[in-house]
């Protein structure tokens, strides 16, 4: 079996290090997987070739629909014969409804990796996008919702599936264990002592993630343990960020926050937190809690998209936009005691490894090309 995923952008995303990861576990089940992006390879291109994928970029312009890059799109698909395209969020949804379908044999699977964010916070040209790919969601043969939350709002915007699946994103947890000596190794060269208090957090700069209600929890949080720092790394969360640094600056956090930008050392950065936190108002599955769970590390997060479910026991979870309740539950996290805080973590890391398993993920998947493809595998399907 040949899959052909369509993604917008191949930057470090959730969706799109979800992509990465299917295609190289796709491998493993003899299924060879091409990937197209609609705009640039990002930083993800290089390590999608590097595990033996092709990878082609059309070079089409943020926010700037074109008819030639369809038509470029559709020799691409047509030169790959693959049996399935598999397209990622809703840019390349609709263009795979729109190419797909004027090639005999090849199946289309949406993926849906959205949050519930209102319609009028998306720039006015994803609004459209959204909508059309409501109008055009009974020609996928299958839709692949992220998430329970995520399936339930676009059903209220008016997807309709002849297939849907609701399909949770997994974690290579193999990734997620570090010797003790990485934690102290990296807190050594970032300036961190033994008995800092380091509170982390691993999001890009966006609306939806909320930065404001994080800064403004940690402001409240840091005159009751001084010993906190909190430490910020994602896309966009870098000193150059003028917002950003604003924000930190307004609430008189300069001597108390880091910005550490985009990462490549997620697992070191991870063992080195000692509580993580998500201030999002809209996710779908935040693939960030479960890597906070492999890790062991308890969760403080919003009750946004599939959050709650992820973070289960090991953690508190507040309502949105509510500061107070979120300095709340990161305080309860710095102050267990050292014996609580083992327990939790070795529970944290057993839910992580029972429950989103990279492996349990990727059988899902299989299991539903073939039934979209009309061939038997070995996975039970996951369609309804």
């Amino acid at each position: 079996m040949r899959v052909l995923h369509l993604i917008s952008n191949l930057d470090i995303g959730g969706a799109e290090s979800t992509l990465v990861l299917l295609a190289n576990k796709l491998g493993e089940h003899g299924i060879e997987s091409t990937v197209i992006s609609l705009t640039n390879t990002g930083a993800l291109g290089s390590v999608l070739e590097a595990n033996g994928h092709r990878v082609f970029s059309l070079g089409l312009l943020r926010g700037r629909p074109s008819l030639r890059g369809l038509a470029v799109l559709r020799r691409h698909i047509v030169a790959e014969s693959p049996d399935v395209v598999q397209s990622w969020m809703y840019h390349a949804d609709l263009a795979g409804a729109l190419v797909v379908p004027t090639i005999p044999g090849v199946a289309l699977v949406w993926g849906v990796h959205g949050g519930e964010l209102p319609m009028a916070a998306h720039p006015v040209l994803t609004r459209m996008t959204i909508r059309a790919c409501a109008l055009l969601s009974g020609i996928p043969s299958a839709i692949v919702y992220a998430s329970r939350s995520s399936h339930a709002f676009h059903a209220q915007l008016g997807y309709r599936g002849r297939r849907t699946a609701v399909l949770h994103n997994g974690a290579d947890l193999g990734r997620f264990s570090a010797p003790h000596s990485t934690r102290e190794l990296w807190r050594a060269q970032h300036g961190l002592g033994a008995r800092a208090c380091v509170v982390g957090a691993l999001s890009r700069f966006h609306p939806m993630k909320d930065h404001e209600t994080m800064l403004s929890a940690f402001a409240l949080a840091l005159p009751l343990c001084r010993e906190m720092m909190l430490l910020l790394a994602g896309r966009g969360m870098d000193p150059n960020n003028a917002a950003l640094v604003k924000m930190i600056r307004d609430r008189s956090l300069e001597s108390s926050v880091m910005l550490l930008g985009e990462r490549r050392d997620v697992t070191a950065f991870l063992s080195a937190c000692d509580v993580f936190v998500s201030s999002s108002f809209s996710e779908s599955f935040p693939v960030s809690l479960v890597e906070a769970l492999a890790v062991g590390l308890p969760i403080a997060a919003t009750d946004a998209g599939d959050s709650a479910e992820i973070v289960g026991k090991y953690g508190r979870i507040v309502p949105v936009r509510d500061p107070a309740a979120l300095a709340s539950g990161i305080l309860d996290l710095v102050r267990l005691s050292e014996q609580e805080r083992a327990t939790m973590s070795l529970a944290a890391r057993a839910s992580a490894q029972s429950r989103f398993a990279a492996e349990d993920f990727v059988e899902r998947y299989v299991a539903l090309y073939g039934v979209v493809c009309g061939r038997k595998v070995n996975s039970s399907s996951v369609a309804s």
